[in-house]
Order: structure tokens, then sequence, then C-alpha cells
């Protein structure tokens, strides 16, 4: 059975409107919420640059980009805090809402590295990820960690895996891999062959 959810990120260079007012964003975020009532939608901020996601069923969100009607409004909207917008799609084996819905969610993108641009090696990358994504969503609710999900990036350019955890900080990551030696082993092994990117972020839920 095909993967249930596609999450779109649009990585954002933002405008001095989103530095005044970051709720500007909230616009766009609710106009991809109801041009598919199937689908959910957060927004979140990064200084200096923003970003939003939008996260549904299968291709739902890469459907209204192919839309002559939605798509116009959309960039209309996107344009009024964004300067510039790089858009991604991840196609997550599970559901990542839980994830998304802490008071942190972690997203960790690996590409990979020249050399190991296989489907071969993304395969590999992803079962590893797996492992990792495994082992911490074994550990107690104590430790500060919401259950989470990994997936590979449709985008052939982009030529990666994607992971999602919740947290209670960001630093309950790092206290997390301490106590997991293991799962340290397998991502040290994913950095021969891919580069990572990672950021936690508090998300806002538009449902």
């Amino acid at each position: 059975m095909a993967p249930p959810y596609v999450v779109e990120i649009a990585q954002i260079t933002v405008t001095d409107a989103y530095k005044a007012d970051p709720n500007i964003v909230q616009e766009a975020v609710e106009f991809l919420k109801n041009a598919n009532e199937s689908s959910m939608a957060w927004a979140f901020k990064i200084r200096p640059s923003g970003g939003c996601l939008s996260n549904g069923k299968r291709l739902s969100t890469i459907k209204i980009s192919n839309d002559k009607e939605l798509y116009p409004i959309l960039r209309q909207r996107i344009r009024k805090f964004s300067s510039g917008v790089k858009l991604f799609h991840v196609d997550f084996i599970e559901s990542p809402h839980i994830a998304f819905e802490a008071p942190y969610a972690e997203l960790a993108l690996w590409t990979l590295k020249s050399g190991h641009t296989t489907k071969e090696k993304k395969e590999h990358a992803l079962e590893l990820l797996k492992g990792v994504v495994t082992t911490l969503n074994g550990l107690p609710s104590d430790s500060g960690v919401f259950k989470g999900t990994v997936g590979p990036i449709v985008e052939e350019a982009e030529n990666g895996v994607a992971l999602t955890l919740g947290w209670t900080s960001p630093d309950a990551t790092k206290k997390a891999l301490e106590t997991l030696p293991e799962a340290q082993v397998i991502i040290d092994e994913l950095k021969e062959i891919a580069d990572l990117r990672l950021v936690h972020v508090p998300l806002t839920s538009a449902k």
C-alpha cells in the first residue's frame, strides 16, 4: 500500500512584513486548509527566515500546486510575506500528526552526497532512519519524545530522505541520544553517505 501522507515543506525567505507580524502567514495556511477539507496545515517561524508546512492525504498538496484556479491565489497570499520559496514533499510512511503537535517538531532532512546518489543508497538511508525512529519511539514518555516517522523526499533533485519526531524541547533530543548509543551509531553511518539539515520548530496548527 502507498504511504498515506505527503507533507509539503516550504522553505521561505521572509519579507519585512513577516518580521513585523509573523501571523501574516496564517492567511496562506488557512487557504491550504480550506482548499482541501481532508488536509491539515501548520505554520512555523525561524528567524531570520520562516516557513510553512501543509499536510494532507497523498498528493493533495501537489494537486493544489497544479490547479490553475487555486495556485494563483495561494501564490498571491504567499507573496505577502515571502521574497522566495523552495517547495518539496516528503512521503511519510505513517502519520506525522503526533510529532507536529508536540511542543517542538524535529525535521531532519538527509540529502545523499555525491557518489551515493543511487536508488539503492536512498533505500538504505531510509532503512537506517527507520531504525533510528523505531528506537526513539520506544523511549518512555518522560524522555520528552513524541512518536515520529520517516519517508523519502519525493523530488528527485533533493535525492534524500527525512525524519520527523516531536520533543518537549530541543535539548531533549540530545539527552535522548546520550542514552541510546545504538541510535548514534546509525546516525554516524548515515553521515557517511548523506548531509543533514536539522531544525526544531514549534508548529501552530490551523485545524
